[in-house]
């Protein structure tokens, strides 16, 4: 018979929310035991390296929150154009894909050249009524990926390793047969 209160006890102790991955952010957080840490490269097949940016917003934000989604790593300058034109096309992705597909874009240059910086990430926001993440690349942390030039555009499965290390031109129907 004491075995009856511990168990109602037990049924009444409330349970934990799951540990989220990431800094505190309004974006998806993947479940902490989900994420799956390992050697990082920039190449077909290697995991991606976790790397933390500012967003938009101000907010801290890491790759390996988004754990689960497939990712495109939109990484670009301010001043290019092709980047400037393909803007669009991937705020119609994310917007699409509805959570599905996470468009991550990386800026590394502002419009003069120089460094990523919150003023630069704000412009590109407004200029094209984005509202995926963009975030600000000051430490240049994704800069590895476009040794070919800007823009480039990484896709990242949901185990987070590299599908695609460079699919320009952008093609988001490719992106959605990903999914």
């Amino acid at each position: 018979m004491r075995l009856l209160p511990l168990l109602l006890l037990a049924a009444c102790t409330p349970v934990q929310d799951a540990e989220l991955r990431g800094p505190a952010n309004s974006w998806f957080h993947a479940p902490a035991e989900d994420v799956v840490e390992g050697e990082t490269g920039f190449e077909l097949g290697d995991l991606a390296p976790n790397i933390t940016l500012v967003d938009q917003f101000g907010d801290e934000v890491e790759l390996y929150q988004f754990w689960g989604k497939i990712l495109v790593l939109d990484v670009f300058a301010e001043w290019c154009v092709p980047c400037r034109d393909n803007a669009p096309e991937g705020e119609e992705l994310w917007l699409d894909a509805e959570g599905d597909v996470v468009v991550f874009a990386a800026l590394q240059q502002n419009i003069d050249t120089s460094p990523a910086s919150a003023t630069g990430v704000t412009r590109w926001v407004d200029d094209f009524e984005l509202t995926h993440p963009v975030l600000a690349d000051t430490a240049q942390g994704l800069r590895d990926f476009a040794q070919g030039g800007f823009p480039t555009y990484v896709v990242v499965g949901r185990d987070m390793r590299i599908i695609e290390p460079d699919l320009y031109p952008f093609d988001s129907q490719w992106v959605h047969s990903q999914r």
